[in-house]
């Protein structure tokens, strides 16, 4: 049971513990609750699309399952937002649709980059909170927290 929106109540870090819906930031959530991946066909097309955009026809012979099958997951992921059609593949029959995520897609490769920024920031945030933990412990004192 969850809190009415009314009142204040708990406020947990993820949308998967909690039964109350939004406000949280973390787009995974969303696809861990409502069980968006359930038996990894689904995962497995998200996989394939990493490189390029694909066809239900390329996805099937791949994945060695049927079109129909595709289709269908296909069409799931496109209702819940995980799948979006490109509009910028070039196409080889009018009637062609090529999918993509629709979220980026960030490679190890590509991370890299950011990880001296990030810990350069990380050790910054640390050194700035050691400055204020004294007045953060006084702070906390004044509360109901301590007791």
């Amino acid at each position: 049971m969850s809190v009415p929106g009314d009142r204040e109540g708990l406020r947990f870090p993820c949308e998967c513990v909690s039964g109350r819906g939004g406000g949280y930031n973390d787009p995974w959530t969303g696809i861990t609750k409502h069980k968006l991946l359930p038996n990894g066909t689904k995962e497995e097309i998200l996989n394939l699309l990493t490189g390029e955009p694909k066809t239900i026809s390329q996805f099937a012979k791949e994945l060695k399952l049927k079109p129909a099958s595709i289709h269908a997951h296909v069409n799931d992921m496109m209702k819940s937002e995980l799948l979006r059609e490109s509009e910028e593949w070039e196409k080889k029959h009018p009637t062609e649709r090529y999918y993509e995520p629709n979220f980026p897609v960030f490679r190890a490769e590509e991370c890299e980059e950011f990880k001296p920024l990030c810990q350069e920031m990380a050790e910054r945030v640390a050194a700035l909170f050691e400055k204020k933990r004294p007045q953060m412990e006084r702070a906390f004192r004044k509360t109901g927290f301590a007791s």
